[in-house]
C-alpha cells in the first residue's frame, strides 16, 4: 500500500512539474517573441519531469544531447543547405553523434530537423537550445530535489560532465558509483610461522 502512496505521488509529482515547466516555456516564448514551435524542449520536459530516473533523462543526456544534436544540424546545413533529405540525414547523423558521446536523449533529435528545415542561423544554437537546455536542467533539479528529497539525478554531477562516464550498470537509485579501493586493500596480511602478522 505505501508503494502505491509513493508511485501516485511521483507521478503526481512529475505531471504537475512538466505541466509548471511547459507553462514556463510558453511564458518565455510569448515574452521573447520566439516562435513556441521552434523550441525543441516539449518532449524533453516530458521525459525529464515523468520518468527522472531513466538514463536518457539524465543531465548528461539532456543538456549533452541538444547541444551535440544542434550542432550537427547546424554544420549538415551550412555545408549542404536547407531542405528534407538533408534534415532527414541530419537526424541520422545526430542519433549516432549522440550514442558515440554517451549522450542519447530522443527528443533532441527534434533540433537538427528544425535546424535545417528552418534555415536557422547560428544563435539557434546558444537560444533557445543551450540557453533552454539548462533552464529545464535547472528546474528539474529544483522541481524534483523539492519534492522527491534529493532523488535527482541519478549519476552524479561529475559523472554527467566527465568526457568519458562509467557506463557500467547500476540499480535505479544506487547513486554514484563506489570509489575503488586501492590494491590490496581489505585483503589478510599472511601470517608468519610463529603466528604473528607480517
Amino acid at each position: 500500500m505505501m508503494q502505491e502512496r509513493t508511485d501516485w505521488f511521483a507521478i503526481a509529482a512529475g505531471a504537475l512539474g512538466g505541466a509548471i515547466a511547459i507553462a514556463i516555456m510558453e511564458a518565455l516564448s510569448a515574452q521573447l517573441a520566439f516562435p513556441l514551435a521552434s523550441i525543441p524542449f516539449a518532449t524533453s520536459t516530458v521525459l525529464v519531469m515523468g520518468s527522472p530516473d531513466a538514463r536518457p533523462a539524465q543531465p548528461r543526456a539532456l543538456v549533452g544531447g541538444h547541444l551535440v544534436s544542434a550542432l550537427v544540424g547546424l554544420l549538415l546545413l551550412k555545408a549542404a543547405g536547407p531542405g528534407p533529405y538533408v534534415a532527414a540525414f541530419s537526424v541520422g547523423v545526430a542519433i549516432a553523434a549522440m550514442h558515440l558521446t554517451r549522450t542519447f536523449h530522443p527528443p533532441a533529435g527534434i533540433n537538427p530537423l528544425l535546424i535545417v528545415l528552418g534555415d536557422m542561423p547560428w544563435s539557434f544554437f546558444f537560444v533557445p537550445v543551450t540557453a533552454g537546455a539548462l533552464l529545464l536542467l535547472a528546474f528539474a533539479w529544483l522541481w524534483h530535489n523539492a519534492a522527491r528529497r534529493g532523488s535527482w539525478p541519478e549519476e552524479s554531477w561529475s559523472q554527467a560532465f566527465t568526457l568519458w562516464p562509467d557506463r557500467s550498470p547500476r540499480p535505479a537509485g544506487a547513486g554514484p558509483a563506489p570509489a575503488k579501493e586501492p590494491a590490496g586493500a581489505g585483503e589478510t596480511p599472511p601470517a608468519s610461522s610463529d603466528g604473528r602478522w607480517k
